[in-house]
Formats: structure tokens, sequence, C-alpha cells
């Protein structure tokens, strides 16, 4: 729209002559003797009450240029009446159109006498090509004419069943009425997604997110309403509550790929090619033909984001939809307060219905990376990090996040899983490190750094993985240090972290994160013993033996005792000789 009015106006300067009305000679707006602001009697007020001119001048303009739709010279389209808005129809979209259709002024087609608008899908090739390009030129409301040759239109076959012989020239009158988006979501045709209401927000669900629906399938064409027979229907009924389904678990496939393309409050209409729906056996339970077409209603009610905040699926957080405008998650050095019910069940069994009631805890306080007592497992804590203030989740934590092997006191096996619904009552969040001072950065990475030390040596790699990289963030970023002993205090607990997390990867047999681990460290620290013995370590997992090697015999310079790295040397000499040898007949084979 603004771009429009900057070429109207541009338009209507050429033909009168005149700069733009804010670019005009300061001496009529403003008397440079006497320091006068604008005089609104020397023609300012000519100017801005001339701006109605400027856009009707453009609006005549715009109707009567003729706009070349197939950009050949061929198709050209002219304004009767200029739509509303700025968006266009694309492809697929299903439009609401008037049309009068002329072959040497004699009507083919037309839906004037059918007393409203014909219902057209953009492409789908029941009129011709011409019109679907001359659609997607119009905004909303448009009237135009288009001329369209032949090789446009409908070529040499014509269109008998309406009279029109093949090569014609034709003449079309359309009215863009209105149109609903149409999404071509597989660009093959198979799905197809139709917005009847627009929903809330930005969010759509993934794979693994949890869904509330109503919907319901037919095989019928035309409009779906409630006499429609459909061979499934959930959430529709009469006080008939939306159906929770994990997004990856809805079949058909299809259906899944078209709620991909929705968000919270939208009601669409999926259409399924039997590709992406029961295939060539079609579905005897439902009454589906083979190679059937389907379509479904979908009314996307809510949905709960599902994170896998461990990674492995041991901790499984669905949460809630928030209920606030807090945004801020906890994280380590939080203060938190939560309540929560947890239940436990044995085996893998879903914890959904029977589950043992263990106990419900109100308003416990608690510490993300601090040590909280045996009603904090560490799923818990994980899950508590996903959430924002005033949220609520559930919760499924597998045992090695749980109670572990032992399980608790009787109360939980070393099977169990354990399922807890929580909410995060209140959330403290430390002070920003960049509001810190040098001194309290160091106690704040101290403290997190001994309780990933703590976790290490119990075993619990993953914890201390996590504190490690906490007690990391106020020293990530060090160049803007200026005092030399801060920087030196800084650099040494960078290191120091690295090195402790090169030790967690090591213990995983994550090499390459072993080996940025080392980098970091040695790329300030050159000879650092602890970087180049675990750097070599890895590089001899990895097979890169004459790396490793070499990192070695750095170390064996400074301590040729050292029976750690004597013992790894003697390691990466004997895979040496092996690789020797599969190389000697590697290449005893190339010269014959």
């Amino acid at each position: 729209p603004i771009k429009a009015l900057q070429r109207c106006l541009r338009r209507k300067r050429e033909q009168k002559g005149t700069r733009h009305p804010l670019h005009a000679d300061t001496q009529k707006n403003r008397n440079m003797d006497s320091g006068s602001d604008i005089d609104i009697n020397s023609g300012g007020m000519d100017d801005v009450g001339g701006m109605d001119d400027e856009f009707d001048d453009g609006e005549a303009m715009e109707k009567d240029k003729e706009v070349d739709v197939m950009k050949d010279g061929t198709t050209k389209k002219k304004i009767i009446t200029e739509g509303s808005g700025w968006e266009k129809p694309k492809q697929h979209y299903e439009v609401m159109i008037n049309l009068t259709g002329k072959h040497n002024e004699e009507i083919f087609d037309s839906n004037g006498n059918e007393g409203a608008p014909r219902m057209y899908i953009l492409g789908s090739g029941s009129l011709c090509n011409g019109v679907d390009e001359t659609l997607k030129t119009m905004k909303k409301g448009e009237k135009a004419t288009v001329e369209i040759p032949a090789q446009h239109a409908f070529g040499d076959n014509g269109w008998p069943e309406k009279g029109l012989p093949g090569g014609s020239d034709v003449q079309y009158e359309l009215e863009l009425v209105s149109w609903m988006a149409v999404e071509d979501v597989k660009k093959d045709g198979g799905v197809f997604v139709k917005t009847i209401e627009e929903g809330q927000g930005y969010v759509k669900p993934r794979d693994k997110d949890a869904v509330f629906l109503r919907y319901r399938g037919t095989l019928e064409e035309g409009e779906i309403s409630d006499s429609t027979t459909f061979f499934i229907s959930r959430g529709f009924g009469e006080g008939e509550e939306p159906v929770r389904l994990i997004l990856s678990d809805i079949s058909p496939p299809g259906l899944q790929e078209g709620l991909k393309r929705c968000d919270k409050g939208s009601r669409v209409i999926i259409t399924l090619k039997s590709t992406y729906a029961y295939g060539t056996t079609g579905d005897d339970a439902l009454g589906i033909p083979p190679n059937a077409i389907v379509r479904f209603e979908v009314v996307l009610v809510r949905m709960h984001t599902v994170e896998d905040p461990a990674g492995d699926g041991g901790v499984v957080v669905e949460l809630h939809e928030k209920p606030t405008s807090a945004w801020e998650k906890p994280k380590p050095g939080a203060k938190c307060t939560v309540s929560f019910t947890v239940a436990a069940k044995g085996g893998e069994e879903s914890l959904e219905g029977a589950g043992r009631h263990l106990h419900e805890a109100k308003s416990v306080e608690m510490e993300i990376g601090g040590e909280n007592g045996e009603d904090v497992t560490e799923g818990l804590e994980l899950a508590v990090e996903q959430m924002v203030e005033g949220q609520k989740a559930d919760v499924t934590v597998r045992p090695a996040y749980g109670y572990g092997e032992a399980g608790r006191h009787g109360w939980v096996e070393g099977t169990d899983m354990l399922h807890y619904t929580v909410t995060l009552e209140k959330h403290v969040a430390p002070p920003s490190v960049y509001s810190m001072s040098h001194t309290a950065k160091k106690e704040f990475s101290d403290g997190l750094k001994a309780r990933g030390n703590t976790a290490f040596k119990a075993g619990r790699v993953r914890r201390a993985k996590r504190l490690y990289n906490a007690a990391l963030s106020p020293f990530k970023h060090i160049e803007g240090i200026t005092d030399s002993d801060e920087k030196q205090e800084a650099q040494s607990m960078r290191s120091a972290c690295y090195l402790n997390l090169a030790a967690c990867y090591d213990k995983e047999a994550n090499w390459q994160e072993v080996l940025s681990s080392c980098n970091k460290v040695l790329d300030v620290q050159r000879d650092n013993p602890k970087a180049l013995f675990r750097r070599a370590r890895a590089h001899s997992s990895q097979g890169s033996l004459l790396q490793a090697r070499q990192d070695l015999e750095k170390l064996l310079e400074k301590d040729a005792s050292d029976k750690a790295v004597v013992a790894l040397m003697a390691e990466v000499r004997k895979k040496e000789k092996v690789q020797d040898a599969k190389d000697r007949v590697i290449f005893s084979k190339m010269f014959i």
C-alpha cells in the first residue's frame, strides 16, 4: 500500500510539474527573517487537501491499466472495480467467484443464473489456465475483464459441453468474491489443508507433542456438516471432550502431516489421497474402499508441548499451556517452589490409569543444581527446568533419572517408573551474570563446579555435565576483561570446567566432544597435560593414531615415567602395528 501511494503521488507530481509538498520552497513554509513557523495560508493546506485528488487519480489510473497476466503479451486483464487489501489467492486455494465467459459476444459459461458465487479450486483444471492465472492477480472484491487467446483458454479441443469450438479466443468477466487458503503440504497433491477458521499464535505441533482434537472423517464430497456421513467421529458429540493423542500416533499418516500446519484453535479440512490415507487396501473396519480419497474436519482445541530434556527418553515432560505471560525458565542456581504428586508403576507400561500413589508434596523449596533431598529426583529437576512460573506439567521419569536400581526405602522398586504431576509455583532466578562482580561470578562458578565434582564422583555424569556447563556461563566470553589477574582467574575457571567436561564425555565415549573440550583448553594452554592426555585418548579411540602419538610424545618429554601416559602410548603403538599389517596386505595387492 505504501509503494502504491508513492507511485500515485509521483505520477501526480509529474502531471502537474510540481515538487513534493514536503520538498517545496522553504520560503513558502518559513519566514527565514522572522524565524516564524509554517504559514498555513501559504499553500500548506492546499497540499494536504490535495491528497484526496492524488488517491482518486491513482485509482483511476489503476483501473485503466492493462495487466499482462501470462507475461507474454497475449492475455490482458483490465480492472473494472478495485479490490481491497493486498493479499491474492495462490495455487490450490478455494475461491468463490462470479464469472461470465463469452466467445464472439455469445455467453458460453456463467453462474449468473445460479444466484450464488461459484466455488472453484485454483489449479483443479475445471476452468482454463488463463482464468487461473488471472484470478491469482486479483484482490478480494476485485472485478475485471480478461481477453484469453485459445492457447491459454481451452486449446484445440474447446469445451464441447458448453458448445465452445476448438481454437477459440474467449473473454471473461470475473469477480473474486472471497477465498480460503489451501496448502499443498507435501507438494505432490497428496495432502491438502484448507483453513476454515484461523487459530491463535504461531506454535505448531511436532511429532512428539500431545494434541487435543475434535475430528471426523468422510468419503463424501461437498460441504461438511452434521448431516454428513462420517466413518469416524471423535470429540464432536454433545458433551464429548476433545480426544488427547500424541501426534506421531495419529492414523492415517497424512492426518499427522496436515496437523503440523495447524495452530491452537484452528479449524481445517484436510483432504488426503489414498497414498497418505488408507492405501490400496482401504480399511474394512471403517468401511473405506481401496484407493479412496478421504476428508477430515479437524479442530485443534489445544496442545501440550512435550520435551525430552535428557535427550534419551529418560524424562518426558508434557507441558500444559502457560497460564501467564511468564517466559523465563529456571536454570542452575535458581530457587523454585513446586507442588507435586508422584506415583510409581513397575516395568515399561504406561503410567496412565492405575499406579501406586506415593505421596503429595506441597510448596517444596528446591534449588536447580543444588542438593535438594530425596523427594527431588534428577528427573523432577530436569522437568522443572522446562517450565515457567505458574505452569503445570505431567512428567514420566525412568529409573535412571529417579531412584535407580536401588529404589527408595521399599516405596519405589528399582524397575519403577515415576509419574509426576507438578506445578511450578514460584521461580526466583539467580542474579544475571552480566550484573555480577568478578568476585560474585567466581563464587557462583566455584559452587556449581564443586557440585559437579560431587556428582561426577558419585557416577552421576549427566548431572555433572549440566553443572559444569552452568559453572562456565559467567566466563564463556572473557575478551572484555581488562584486569590481568581477573582474566587469569577467569581463564583458569574455563579450563577447569572444560577439562571436567572432557572427563564426562570420556565416560560416555563421546570422543568428538572430548576433542572439542580439550581443544578449548589447549588453545590458551598449549602444554596442559590433562588436556593433551584426554585428547590423545580420544584420538586413539577414533583411530587417529598419529595425532594420539604426537600428544603423548609431548607428555613423555615432560615426564617419561608417567604410568598412564606410558600405558596409553603402548596401546597406540600396538594399534599402529595392527594397522601397518593391514596396510601391507592392501598395498601388496595393488602391485602384481
